[in-house]
């Protein structure tokens, strides 16, 4: 038969106990001193330490068990552990969907036992969300705050595990981008320059290239202090999505939600209302750039693609 082991950490003494004590303890067919091998096999670091001094006979077996429940069988000690392993869970290096997987399994067991032993889990919630969200990047966060909807209410810690949840499950964020279709490009879409050539590939990896920091440039201080026809001119440059403001895909690939003002395929950072006093019926020029075109969808627009634009920097936004 094959048992757990046990190496004194005291969070994990409450469920190696109970498998051992149904496969071993409570095993008529075994005498004591059979029990005490087993029982010693599954012992390592400080909890095989702690009965190191008694000798493998049957009477020795009752005391070893009554000493390893002095020792670990405490449950204030328990509750405190699964709290300070919660805590002490590393921060994700990486988003990939087996390490959120991974996350996501090891915060609901501390919870789940915590619950077992009588603490009021729900009464946390506030502080567990706030645990999850130190666990994991900037950008998984982000796209959190994207499906909340209610200002004034604390989402629960079960929502955000479930979100979490759903992230594991998805495709690795480094797989390829969708094919694009062999098809003439629409006579509707002009671009201003030579189209940048390379590959349809994403990256967990976030590197702004407005000022090379370790972020997306939607979290930029310095971009976000431009103008709007600036910030567009950042974007293409470094020929990124406008609806996402990510790598590796045009907007025609991109699943991200559109601008939160328009409803348009941009992103929030990059609108801003039109003048009034361009509101005319006058003929305008076809648009200059792949991002103008997108936005309008058709071959005119109303008038210069700047002109329609405040130049005031917008205030940056928090959500999608």
């Amino acid at each position: 038969m094959r048992l757990p082991t046990f190496d004194g950490t005291i969070e994990k003494w409450a469920s190696f106990f109970d498998i051992f004590s149904s496969m071993i303890d409570r095993n008529d067919n075994l005498t004591p001193v059979q029990k005490l091998q087993y029982l010693r096999s599954t012992l390592t670091d400080k909890a095989a330490a702690c009965i190191q001094s008694l000798s493998t006979t049957d009477a020795n077996y009752t005391d070893a068990v009554e000493l390893l429940k002095e020792k670990f069988d405490c449950t204030r000690r328990i509750i405190l552990g699964h709290c300070d392993a919660l805590q002490n869970i590393p921060k994700l290096s990486k988003d990939s969907p087996e390490a959120l997987g991974n996350l996501v399994d090891t915060i609901r067991q501390h919870l789940r036992a915590l619950k077992n032993l009588g603490e009021s889990v729900s009464s946390w919630n506030s502080m567990s969300v706030s645990i999850i969200l130190s666990k994991v990047s900037s950008d998984i966060a982000w796209l959190w705050e994207l499906t909340l909807t209610d200002r004034k209410r604390m989402p629960l810690y079960t929502d955000l595990l479930e979100f979490l949840e759903k992230r594991a499950n998805c495709a690795p964020a480094s797989s390829p981008a969708p094919a694009r279709p062999s098809r003439p490009e629409s006579p509707r879409i002009r671009r201003s320059g030579p189209i940048r050539g390379h590959a349809f590939l994403s990256s967990d990896a976030q590197q702004c290239p407005i000022c090379q920091g370790g972020h997306g440039i939607w979290a930029c201080g310095e971009f976000q202090a431009k103008s709007a026809k600036e910030r567009i001119t950042a974007v293409e440059n470094a020929s990124l999505c406008i609806n996402c403001l990510k790598g590796g895909h045009t907007p025609k690939f991109c699943w991200s939600g559109s601008c939160r003002v328009c409803h348009k395929r941009h992103h929030t950072l990059l609108h801003h209302p039109e003048h009034p006093q361009y509101n005319t019926n006058r003929p305008a020029p076809a648009p200059t750039s792949s991002w103008q075109s997108m936005e309008s969808g058709v071959s005119q627009v109303p008038v210069s693609p700047w002109q329609n634009m405040e130049t005031a920097a917008s205030q940056p936004r928090t959500s999608k």
